[in-house]
């Protein structure tokens, strides 16, 4: 049974192979019986097993299927994104595109190594190229045989119709699907979108390029450089890409580490190994056509020989390839280098007759034999005797290959100006002698500044002093580089003398320290210094303030004392010489006095003080002056003092004024002594209302006005003001009120607004105040209309009293009505009038508004509740909304309360009521019970009726169950890393972890285990990023394969944990291969040889040991020697290539009687170097047996 066959193919003999899509396999119909079988797929999904049979294999969605000359079957699995390979002759599954990454990557590189993206068609031509329809990328892609590389054959990677009649690759295709070859290459291809079949035709194949080689020079010494030079030449007409190129030289040759590599092919980009024998292009590049580019690089050799062979290099071009090898011959030979560290030393300005610091040659030998000094270093040039070598470069001490000596240069002239030298150095190196220049300068000898102490000034008066040198070459310039010369004060660099007259306004001595600097072309000397300014004695008066004034003060008082400071600014002691003197016209309204007198000295920044007092004797301005006498230059010194007077101040006489009452006319008169005339004011308080103050007469007159029924105490402050001051007096009047009854009504009209018919409506209040201060009687009330009362006034109300009437409206018909309430009393008013008004309305009823009118829910997983959703019930009528009953039918549907999230109104949740204009809402939440549509009502009863009974509104309410969300793994199929060395580490391959689910998958730990007993899990390392996926999204894991211990084959387990519903732990198989390190490996044939017994003096015993390099790599055999009675001869050249061998024959000869031991050591570049065989033998000597008995020693039996 098939279930979904989307790929077929024939083999040469007929038979039939059928991509078995849904059944995850590949089938075969025999021709011969009509037998269908399984060549491909255990029938389970995914992508595994590969490298095992393939029937016993994981797929993925196999769509296409083709099969080559050789049997060979090729399967595009679409669904893990690779094209797999089931050999004939074994029935093994490998992967030979694509690695299960969905996505385009990877062009020009191996096809296992590249993204695909649903690969639905697969084709082989008679080559054995494969030819893939890479239907998401719009691609058709080849596999070429030969190299595994893949690379796009037809598409732009546009999903589009284009390019016809041009160049496949430039062309736009649209999902393309089937694909066929035919015998001659041509490719056919269903280009599905785009509704058409469409052909690439084949081309004529291109020749391969042919390649020489040259390197010059011929010969060179140890570690000397040869320059190779490899031509490539194309033999077609169009150009050839080459995707890389790799040459290799004969073992010995490696590259030299500068430069690399050059060429002058078009787009290459050269890289070289750091001694591999290897160089090679990291990008691609262009052979022109019917042309030729070269390849420069340099060679060289640490080890002196011969090397011939061939260079071989490996050329990858598309799509011609080829490749092919060249002789090379090259000599090496051990010579000394030269190798100096500088060609030439230059000294920087150096004093006469001083010596510089040293500046040093490294001298390395940079060949591979001693570099010997055949003579003395000799010094020459112009000014030969101002240098001076020394070091460890000396005649009789060679230097070792690679080692190096130093020779020190000092630089001492003799005389100013430039100086020149060379250095001459003879060795055994190729260009001896070599020379090295040598220069400097020299600016004379350097200035010697004379150390004495600049003399000491004084401020404001002139100065000068020269500093002097006792040496120097001329000319000499003066500086101060650093510190401050006094101000006022100027260095002249001429001729270092420094003048002026210093200026300041301290009254200090200063100290000014600097640094003066003599400068010339030899250098610079500084002399740290300073110089003192000292400052006149001589006191300076300072008076603050320099005049007084006192303002307007009364005859005959004494004015607060204001004060003058008499400060000494000075640097000696000021002295009042004679006493303070008052002047000036009016000197006796003023007195002084303080601490400033005769005989009391001011020291130096001290002060001391004058108190001034003013007592006029007079009205009117008034006058003097203030004399200060000292011994200041500026004495003596005058201050002018001022103040006026305004006469003698008034005097309030202190009568309370008179009472009065309020609404009839009032007088008083305030009076006072003093100098006139006098200003009459109210200070602060108030007088009665309607009573005013003339300010010239002090009369305080009008008829004061009041609403108060009560009497009122108004207390101020009355002033009287003259030229000489004023005078204050607290003082009060009393005003009394009449006795008057007044009523007053608030409000004066109430409104009911709407009333139902024959309802009293709620009662409204009106308050009566008496307002007046004696009572009055209310003589009684009288309404009219709709409107009723009712009082808690009594029949008399007290002055000051309240009391109130509550009025009611119950209309009798459905129309506006109005009406009065009087209240009669015997106030000053009487009667007070009350207006009323209302309308008289039919009984409201509530009225029910729904939103929505139907509730849906969408689709809602199963075992989850959807967030409530609300319906809003609204009243819009004109009486309160009862709500009697709430009920949801459906069992997937139930009341809730609603979100905040889900209630962006606001609204409350519904309660029994809903008030007049007021809205509520209904939670409804939703858990389906099972997959498909739910449905369900909620049902309103309430009072929102014509006639108030019960009625009922209905909601319709909707949902879809659907299955249960849940996260679930995939990984990429396992990662095979073939052969690796032991302690070292793979290129890393990637492990997908896909979330195919519909929630959240969380990774937990990843980890790897052991399969087997070589193998221990830190052998694969991982790294990864992964964390939580949502669904369809995917993070990789990063494997390496890093073999340690033994070698042999590796297994081992990739899981990963994740909270996935499918499975716990996801795994994908790791495998590969650790070799042994690519190491020489010396075994011997033996490790213990005895010779016996040897006759001392006779011919030599000979045994043979085998030398065999059982390694991967050449064995360098450096010595082979022998210790003790023991000799050796060998054919072990200097290098063993793997699995070579030689013989090294060790002879006994005894030199002495008895037993005798030695030992075979053989030195290499391999590991267990040195390779030790244990020697033993015996020497006798040959005694007659006769002549035995008398011999002490071993003697021969034979």
């Amino acid at each position: 049974k098939l279930n979904r066959p989307l790929g077929v193919a024939l083999d040469s003999t007929g038979n039939l192979y059928i991509a078995d899509t849904y059944n995850k396999r590949i089938r075969k119909i025999t021709a011969a019986t009509g037998i269908i079988t399984t060549v491909a797929g255990d029938g389970t999904c995914c992508f595994a097993g590969d490298g095992g049979l393939a029937t016993s294999a994981g797929m993925g969605s196999a769509y296409g299927v083709a099969v080559d000359s050789a049997g060979n079957l090729f399967v595009a699995e679409t669904g893990s994104n690779r094209i797999r390979k089931i050999t004939a002759v074994t029935g093994v599954i490998t992967t030979v595109a694509g690695n299960g990454t969905y996505g385009f990557a990877g062009d020009g590189g191996a096809a296992t190594g590249a993204n695909m993206a649903s690969p639905y068609g697969v084709a082989v031509d008679s080559a054995g190229n494969l030819y893939v329809t890479d239907y998401d990328n719009n691609r058709i892609r080849k596999i070429t045989a030969a190299t595994g590389v893949i690379t796009t054959f037809a598409g732009d990677g546009i999903g589009d119709f284009a390019g016809d009649g041009g160049a496949a690759t430039s062309a736009r295709l649209s999902s393309p699907y089937g694909v066929a070859v035919d015998n001659t290459g041509n490719l056919y291809f269903a280009d599905t979108s785009n509704q058409r079949i469409r052909k690439v035709t084949a081309t004529a194949p291109l020749l391969p390029p042919t390649i020489t080689f040259a390197n010059t020079p011929a010969t060179i010494p140890v570690n000397g450089i040869s320059v190779g030079t490899l031509t490539v030449t194309n033999p077609n007409a169009t150009p050839l890409t080459a995707n890389a190129f790799t040459f290799t030289y004969p073992t010995g040759l490696v590259n030299a580490p500068t430069p690399n590599a050059t060429s002058t092919c078009p787009g290459v980009t050269l890289f070289a190994t750091a001694g591999g024998g290897s160089s090679g292009t990291s990008t691609g590049f262009t052979i022109p056509a019917s042309g030729s580019c070269t390849f420069s690089v340099t060679t060289t050799s640490a080890i002196a020989a011969v090397y011939a062979g061939n260079i071989s290099p490996g050329l990858i071009v598309t799509p011609a390839g080829g490749s092919n090898a060249t002789p090379i011959s090259l000599t090496v030979t051990s010579l000394p280098i030269f190798s100096p560290s500088v060609s030439s030393l230059t000294f920087a300005s150096q004093a006469v007759a001083t010596t510089s610091p040293p500046q040093t040659i490294t001298v390395t030998n940079s060949g591979t034999a001693p570099l010997n000094f055949t003579s003395a270093f000799v010094l020459g040039g112009t000014n030969s005797t101002d240098f001076v070598t020394g070091g460890s470069c000396v005649v009789g001490t060679p230097v070792a290959a690679g080692a190096s000596c130093m020779i020190n240069v000092v630089f001492s002239p003799l005389a100013a100006g430039a100086r020149t030298g060379t250095l001459t150095i003879t060795t055994n190196a190729a260009g001896s002698p070599h020379i090295i220049t040598l220069s400097g300068t020299s600016g004379g000898v350097i200035p010697v500044i004379v150390t004495d102490l600049p003399t000491a000034g004084i401020f404001s008066r002139p100065y000068t002093y020269t500093f002097r040198t006792t040496a120097g070459t001329e000319p000499i310039t003066w500086s101060v580089p650093s510190g401050n010369l006094p101000p006022g004060v100027l260095l002249d660099p001429a001729t270092g003398v420094v003048s002026g007259t210093p200026t300041s306004t301290s009254k200090v001595d200063i100290t000014y320290a600097f640094i003066i600097r003599a400068t010339n072309a030899a250098g610079a000397a500084n002399f740290s210094t300073s110089v003192l300014i000292a400052a006149p004695l001589v006191p300076v008066m300072e008076v603050r303030p320099t005049s007084l004034l006192f303002g307007n003060q009364a005859v005959d008082t004494v004015s607060p004392p204001q004060t003058i400071t008499v400060t000494n600014s000075g640097t000696a002691p000021l002295n009042f010489t004679s006493a303070n003197v008052l002047g000036g016209i009016n000197s006796a309204d003023f007195a002084i006095g303080g601490s400033c007198a005769v005989g009391t000295p001011v020291a130096p920044l001290a002060s001391c003080t004058i108190t001034v007092t003013f007592s006029p004797l007079a009205a009117g301005a008034r006058a003097g002056t203030l004399t200060i006498t000292t011994n200041a230059v500026d004495s003596p010194y005058t201050l002018m003092l001022s103040g006026t007077s305004g006469g003698v101040i008034p005097v309030i006489a202190s009568n309370l004024p008179t009472p009065g009452i309020f609404g009839k006319p009032y007088t008083f008169t305030f009076r006072a002594t003093g100098t006139e005339p006098i200003t009459w004011s109210v200070a602060s308080g108030s007088l009665p209302p309607g009573v005013v103050l003339d300010p010239a007469t002090g009369v305080m007159s009008g008829t004061p006005t009041s609403t108060s029924i009560v009497d009122i105490t108004y207390r101020f402050v009355v002033r009287a003001t003259n030229a000489a001051g004023q005078a204050n007096f607290s003082t009060s009047v009393l005003m009394a009120v009449p006795i008057v009854p007044v009523i007053e009504v608030r409000p004066t009209s109430l409104s009911f607004g709407n009333q139902t018919v024959d309802k009293v409506s709620v009662p409204q209040i009106v308050t009566v105040t008496n307002t007046g201060n004696g009572p009055f009687e209310i003589r009684g009330y009288k309404t009219s209309g709709d409107f009723g009362y009712e009082t808690t006034c009594p029949l008399s109300l007290a002055a000051l009293a309240t009391c109130t009437i509550s009025v009611t409206f119950k209309p009798l018909t459905a129309t506006a009505l109005t009406g009065q309430i009087v209240i009669d009393s015997t106030a000053l008013e009487g009667a007070s009038t009350v207006t009323l008004s209302g309308t008289g309305v039919a009984e409201p009823r509530a009225n029910i508004i729904v939103s929505p009118s139907s509730l849906t829910f969408g689709d809602q997983a199963l075992g989850t509740s959807a967030n409530p959703k609300t319906i809003v019930i609204s009243n819009t009528g004109l009486a309160i909304m009862e709500l009697r009953g709430l009920v949801i039918a459906g069992a997937a549907f139930a009341q809730r309360s609603p979100l905040a999230a889900d209630n962006s109104s606001g609204l409350p949740q519904c309660g029994a009521t809903v008030a007049i204009a007021a809205s509520c809402v209904v939670g409804v939440a939703f858990t389906p019970a099972a997959v498909g549509s739910a449905t369900g009502t909620l049902t309103i009863t309430h009072n929102a009726t014509p006639t108030g009974v019960s009625g009922t509104t209905t909601v319709a309410i909707t949902g879809n169950g659907t299955p249960q969300r849940e996260p679930l793994i995939q990984l990429s199929s396992g990662l095979s890393f073939g052969e690796q060395v032991l302690n070292t580490t793979s290129s890393p391959q990637p492990v997908i972890v896909r979330n195919t689910g519909t929630l959240d998958l969380v990774v937990g730990t990843i980890n790897v285990t052991a399969n087997n007993a070589l193998t221990t899990p830190v052998e694969f390392p991982v790294a990864h990023g992964c964390g939580t996926l949502v669904p369809n999204a995917n993070c990789v894991v990063t494997v390496n394969f890093a073999p340690v211990g033994v070698i042999g084959a590796k297994s081992a387990t990739l899981n990963v944990s994740s909270n996935a519903a499918n499975v716990a732990f996801a795994t994908a198989s790791l495998t590969g291969t650790a070799l042994p390190l690519p190491v020489p490996l010396v075994r011997l044939s033996a490790t213990n040889v005895g010779y016996g017994t040897v006759i001392f003096g006779g011919p030599a015993a000979a045994q043979r040991i085998t030398v065999t390099n059982r390694g991967v790599q050449p064995l360098v055999i450096n010595t082979v020697t022998t210790t003790g009675d023991f000799a050796q001869t060998n054919d072990c050249n200097s290098e063993l290539g793997p699995n070579q061998s030689c013989t090294v024959t060790v002879n006994f000869g005894p030199q002495v009687l008895g037993n005798r031991s030695g030992t075979l050591t053989i030195t290499s570049n391999a590991p267990s170097s040195p390779d030790n065989v244990s020697l033993t033998g015996n020497g006798c000597a040959l005694i007659p047996p006769a002549a035995r008995r008398f011999f002490i020693g071993s003697s021969c039996t034979n």
